[in-house]
């Protein structure tokens, strides 16, 4: 009777230990279509489904919380909330967050230049934005030139919609975005016939991160959550050697 006493006390206690473990992982999230959409009252994409597989490999159940990406960053930075998705790295932010290894994409990031109908000629190159009315989204980095670049005139919103009202309007002359976060909103909005893009645009290749606050517990799991992201990546990989 005892040894079977024990043993229920043993059961209960390692049940209580495995319940304790799981952790709540705050997630400051932004759409960013189609990496992350919300569709059907949850949110859907490559970025939400890497999200999952990380979580319920850390034993973690996620938390999202939705904001624009200035106030996102902001959130992980005050330790607000834990994580961020998808961020590339610069000496600024290394000082506020930590940046868990691997990148989970390196991939061409095409920038277009949008502009109303008829205006094509107006961007044919990087001098041409001198004296132009810019819409950047706020918090949001482009590429270098162009983020260092004080002398140009840059208008800050919170997201698309308001880029696209804001040209549409007259308000600013243009703003650059990749197409695939762009053509569904210009599609959804009716505008696609309206905004054009420019001659010129600006092709890179970006390292993005998963992003972890300094400010919370969260990083105390900085080396388990590596690991396991490491094995999402190279799972990635491997899928994508073999189509």
């Amino acid at each position: 009777m005892k040894l079977l006493l024990m043993y229920f006390c043993i059961l209960f206690y390692s049940v209580s230990l495995y319940a304790d473990d799981i952790r709540t992982l705050k997630v400051a999230i932004y759409l960013d279509p189609p990496y992350v959409d919300y569709k059907n009252n949850q949110y859907i994409g490559e970025d939400i489904d890497l999200l999952i597989y990380l979580a319920k490999k850390s034993n973690m159940q996620i938390e999202y919380i939705r904001c624009p990406i200035a106030r996102c960053l902001y959130l992980v930075k005050e330790g607000v909330a834990d994580m961020v998705m998808q961020l590339k790295k610069t000496p600024e932010r290394i000082k506020d967050y930590i940046f868990l290894q691997p990148a989970t994409f390196i991939q061409e990031f095409p920038l277009n230049f949008y502009i109303n109908k008829g205006l094509f000629n107006t961007i044919q190159n990087y001098q041409d934005l001198t004296g132009l009315k810019i819409g950047v989204i706020r918090g949001m980095s482009y590429f270098d030139r162009f983020d260092k670049d004080t002398e140009l005139l840059k208008v800050k919103v919170n997201n698309r919609e308001q880029l696209v009202g804001m040209l549409k309007k007259g308000r600013i002359d243009t703003f650059l975005d990749r197409d695939d976060a762009m053509l569904p909103i210009l599609n959804r909005l009716n505008s696609q016939g309206e905004i054009n893009k420019a001659k010129f645009k600006f092709t890179k290749y970006v390292n993005s991160y998963l992003v972890i606050s300094k400010k919370t517990d969260i990083s105390t799991y900085r080396n388990k959550l590596s690991h396991h992201l490491k094995d999402i990546v190279k799972i990635k990989q491997n899928t994508a050697n073999k189509k």
